[in-house]
């Protein structure tokens, strides 16, 4: 699970990084901060889960269908927040040769 934490920073910080990159204006600020929100939200709640598991390791199977419901939950909004990502990208152009960085 260590990998798994290591990989959502990495991504959550190079995303920010990008975020200052491109320039983006009305809708498309918008779905960014969506993108955003999403992304972060989950990336808390996979945190919150890896600490869980870590004080519960031998109890947990008698919470395991509500940790299984909460990381369905995690993921979930995982994907929609990449839903967001991909709108920015292919139906705005932001980060593409399309969009100029600032």
């Amino acid at each position: 699970m260590e990998g798994k934490l290591y990989i959502i920073n990495v991504t959550v910080f190079t995303g920010m990084q990008a975020e200052h990159t491109v320039k983006v204006s009305g809708e498309a600020k918008e779905i960014l901060e969506n993108h955003e929100h999403f992304q972060i939200t989950s990336k808390l709640v996979f945190v919150v889960l890896w600490i869980w598991r870590c004080i519960t390791r031998e109890r947990m199977a008698k919470f395991a269908i509500i940790y299984f419901v909460i990381t369905a939950i995690a993921v979930g909004a995982i994907f929609y927040g990449a839903h967001y990502g991909g709108e920015l990208v292919y139906e705005y152009g932001v980060g593409t040769a399309v969009q100029p960085a600032v």
